[in-house]
C-alpha cells in the first residue's frame, strides 16, 4: 500500500487490511470522494473581481491537487521533494503515468502558461484575448454549459476535473488493493481444500 494511500486511511481510522476489507464499496466511494482542499478555498477565490487573482489562487489549488495525485503514485515518498518540482513538472508527469486525460492536460497547461506570462512580463493584463484562447483548449462539452464560457468558470472546472483524476485514482488503488486480497483469500481457501483432498486420498 502506498504511504499516502495509507495516510489517508488512518486519519479516518481504518489502520489495516482487515479494517479495508470490512468496507463496503459504498464505503471506500464515499472516502474517496473527499476533496484533497476545502471547497470554500477554491470557490472564494473564484468569485473575485480581479482575474489576476482568480489565476493564481487557482494555480495554486491545481499544484496542490497535482501533488497530491503524484504522491499517491510513490512507494517511497519521503524521498522527492515534490515542493521543489516545478507545475509543469508535475503536470508533464501526472499525464506521463496515464493520470491525466489529454483535453486536461491541455487546458491546464495552459492555464500555466497564463499564469507564468502574469508573473515574469512586466505589465502583463489579462483581457478577452486570453478567455478566448483557454476556450479553445477547453474541451467542447464544457463550453456547451452556460457557466462554461466565463474566465472563473473555466479555472473552477479545471481544478475539480484534476480532483476527480486523484480522487478516481485513489479509488481504483482502494480497489485494487480489497481485489489482491480477496485473490489471496480465496487461494488459501484453494490450498486448504486442495491439502485435505490430497491428505484424504493418500489415506485411502
Amino acid at each position: 500500500m502506498k504511504p499516502a494511500v495509507k495516510r489517508f486511511l488512518s486519519k479516518h481510522g481504518i489502520n489495516s487490511l482487515e479494517a479495508i476489507m470490512e468496507l463496503q464499496d459504498e464505503e471506500i466511494a464515499s472516502l474517496c470522494e473527499e476533496t484533497c482542499f476545502a471547497a470554500k478555498d477554491v470557490m472564494r477565490p473564484l468569485k473575485l473581481r480581479n482575474k489576476k487573482q482568480q489565476l493564481l489562487n487557482s494555480h495554486l489549488a491545481m499544484e496542490h491537487v497535482l501533488t497530491r495525485l503524484i504522491e499517491q503514485q510513490l512507494e517511497h515518498d519521503r524521498v522527492i521533494n515534490l515542493d521543489r518540482w516545478s507545475f509543469m513538472q508535475k503536470l508533464d508527469l501526472a499525464f506521463a503515468l496515464g493520470l491525466l486525460e489529454n483535453e486536461l492536460y491541455i487546458l491546464a497547461k495552459e492555464i500555466n502558461r497564463l499564469r507564468n506570462k502574469m508573473a515574469h512580463e512586466f505589465g502583463f493584463q489579462l483581457d478577452v484575448s486570453h478567455l478566448h484562447k483557454l476556450r479553445e483548449k477547453a474541451p467542447e462539452h464544457l463550453l456547451k454549459q452556460p457557466e462554461g464560457n466565463r474566465f472563473s468558470d473555466i479555472l473552477g472546472v479545471t481544478i475539480f476535473w484534476l480532483e476527480g483524476a486523484r480522487q478516481q485514482d485513489l479509488l481504483q488503488q482502494m480497489m485494487a488493493i480489497r481485489a489482491k486480497e480477496n485473490v489471496k483469500t480465496a487461494l488459501a481457501r484453494f490450498q486448504a481444500v486442495n491439502s485435505k483432498r490430497l491428505q484424504h486420498d493418500s489415506e485411502e
